[in-house]
């Protein structure tokens, strides 16, 4: 390691539990949630993802593929304050630096030391006449040094001449040197032009193959795009067919209780299947797979989600060319918009079969959010733009220009008014006409968030350090504030028990409906929660986050059920759809989920 010397001593936070070292390429655990250096963590885990290894601090098993950069603690690094080593000087422990006062005393960051290290003026460098003879200097004194160097050589060194002195000596020498019109002179020139031929021989060698490369270029492209799509298709066949293993695995281990619970109980079926009717005289195996269709088939909605559950990925849709910000479900439509400026319209009526069918054009800016209702699907972002669809025909309704003088974070919907958020502010507009209503002004920050509660006779607004409760009917009176000091929100919802605040500092915040008191921190995610999606039942929760995971949560016990790590990216939004839950990511692509009754 370079010689470091830091202006405050590093936090032990920063430093392994392992090597007790500053942290070197910081890795977190999302199963126990702590920090190791790269190196010091992956030789005890193996490389196919099995657990090889226990967390030194308590325990957990850990597992590779649950290890991921710890950004947040690497920018704390980069962010330390030191000395260049180019001013310091070794102690006598032979393990500290003390700083040198003739050296450079300039404080740099620890992640930007290179930028200035390397051109630092106090950097030793060696004479390039002769570091033997002459020795190293600081680099902003070795153009003085340069002046009187007495080391220069001959520019005939190369024939022979063994003259050195100083420049302005070897310039006069070498008007007069003795090898200046040696026969040798001759030789160096047929050498320079035969390596001339040479190079331009690999010069005519390079230029055609460049033309050939610039020539086939378009079939390059074109077979790298076939090989995308062959690899997309065949990922999703990978996708199918790990689901229906996941199906008949569950079968299987069903039919195997089965048969095991029913042994001793099969001359009573005999028995009694004889004095039946037709109809329930069903053929033993078809009754066998009514029994597991009960235990083991998808809710057909989720008002009837129970606990306990399993969620699984059973696809991936592909398509948008940016981050997705946001998502809405209609009827059996999905409706995906992002950083592409477009929205793209999802047929979900068969989930294996789903494609995008229409692509909405009119934004142009990213789009952060969207929201439906009365007909009508209305969008909004970074341009600054409100814009209403016809849900039937999907075509433009109306649009705002400078609906706001920044972007527009959040949009809601109560069946009369449409609510929008930027910073600082929001605005209520009629929703048929989109002309401005009301405004609430001089709020704490960016409002990222909106909320409606179940009546819609409530907006609940999130900023920095409180959440905001209004009238949502007319009056957009202030009901209500819960102040807090848990950083900005970026996600909100309301159940008929509970206001769920996400918030930078990673935790999602319950709150009583009625009473505004503080209940419980659900503590999980290591990133920002970026969004929420409670069940119409209110006893499960979903929560999207910077880490890159979805979070299933037990509103009844307030503990986590479930994580969902299929993504390679922030989880911008999350949304329910049927008895599937779908999340938009910052790798372009939405994981569908199918909800799973367990045992």
């Amino acid at each position: 390691m370079l010689p470091t010397k830091f202006v405050v001593q590093p936090s032990e936070s920063l430093k392994c539990p392992i090597c007790r070292e500053l942290f070197k390429d910081p890795v977190i655990s999302t199963q126990c949630g702590h920090t190791f250096c790269r190196n010091c963590i992956r030789n005890g885990v193996s490389l196919t993802g099995n657990a090889t290894t226990k967390c030194p601090l308590d325990g957990t098993i850990l597992q590779r593929t649950h290890l991921v950069s710890n950004l947040a603690v690497r920018g704390q690094i980069e962010d330390l304050l030191i000395h260049c080593r180019h001013g310091l000087t070794r102690s006598d422990s032979e393990e500290d630096f003390d700083i040198d006062s003739s050296g450079c005393q300039e404080r740099i960051s620890f992640g930007r030391r290179r930028e200035h290290e390397d051109l630092c003026g106090f950097a030793l460098v060696p004479c390039p006449n002769s570091s033997n003879q002459c020795g190293k200097f600081r680099r902003k004194c070795l153009e003085e040094h340069l002046k009187v160097c007495a080391q220069y050589r001959c520019q005939y060194s190369v024939k022979g001449c063994e003259h050195v002195g100083t420049k302005q000596n070897v310039e006069e020498h070498a008007e007069e040197c003795k090898f200046k019109h040696s026969s040798d002179l001759i030789k160096c020139q047929a050498l320079h032009s035969e390596s001339s031929e040479e190079l331009r021989s690999s010069i005519k060698v390079l230029s055609d193959r460049v033309s050939w490369l610039e020539s086939h270029q378009d079939a390059l492209v074109t077979q790298v795009e076939q090989c995308n799509s062959a690899v997309s298709r065949l990922s999703e066949t990978v996708e199918d067919l790990a689901f229906q293993v996941e199906q008949l695995s569950v079968i299987l281990k069903r039919s195997s209780l089965y048969r095991e619970t029913s042994i001793t109980s099969i001359p009573e079926t005999i028995n009694s299947s004889q004095s039946t009717s037709p109809d329930d005289t069903t053929s033993y195996s078809h009754a066998h797979k009514s029994l597991v269709r009960l235990k083991t088939s998808p809710a057909a909605h989720q008002d009837v989600w129970g606990i306990p559950c399993v969620f699984k990925c059973i696809g991936t849709l592909r398509g948008h060319r940016g981050t997705i910000w946001s998502m809405v479900s209609k009827g059996h439509r999905l409706f995906s918009a992002g950083g592409d400026q477009v929205i793209k319209v999802w047929n979900m009526e068969n989930v294996r079969l789903a494609k995008c069918t229409e692509v909405l054009e009119g934004h142009a800016d990213d789009i952060h959010t969207m929201c439906v209702g009365g007909g009508k699907l209305y969008s909004a972002g970074s341009d600054q733009a409100i814009i209403s669809w016809n849900l039937e025909n999907l075509t433009l309704h109306k649009k705002i220009e400078n609906a706001h003088d920044n972007i527009i974070c959040a949009i809601v919907y109560n069946g009369q008014y449409l609510f929008t958020s930027s910073h600082s502010c929001i605005k209520v507009w009629d929703a048929s006409s989109l002309e401005e209503v009301h405004e609430m002004t001089d709020l704490h920050h960016w409002v990222r968030a909106l909320a409606l509660d179940a009546k819609r006779e409530k907006l609940y607004s999130g900023s920095h350090n409180v959440v905001h409760i209004w009238d949502a009917t007319g009056s957009f009176d202030l009901r209500g504030t819960i102040d807090h000091s848990l950083g900005s929100v970026y996600s909100l919802a309301v159940t008929k028990h509970f206001i769920l605040v996400g918030t930078y500092n990673q935790n999602i915040h319950v709150y009583d409906v009625n009473t505004y008191q503080s209940i419980k921190a659900l503590v999980g995610h290591i990133g920002t929660v970026t969004g929420l999606a409670p069940a119409v039942t209110g006893k499960l929760l979903f929560s999207a986050s910077y880490d890159t995971t979805v979070q299933v949560w037990n509103l009844d016990t307030m503990l986590p059920m479930q994580t969902l790590s299929r993504h390679e990216g922030s989880v911008n939004c999350v949304v329910i759809h049927k008895d599937m839950l779908l999340s938009g990511s910052e790798d372009m692509e939405i994981k569908v989920f199918k909800y799973f009754k367990a045992e």
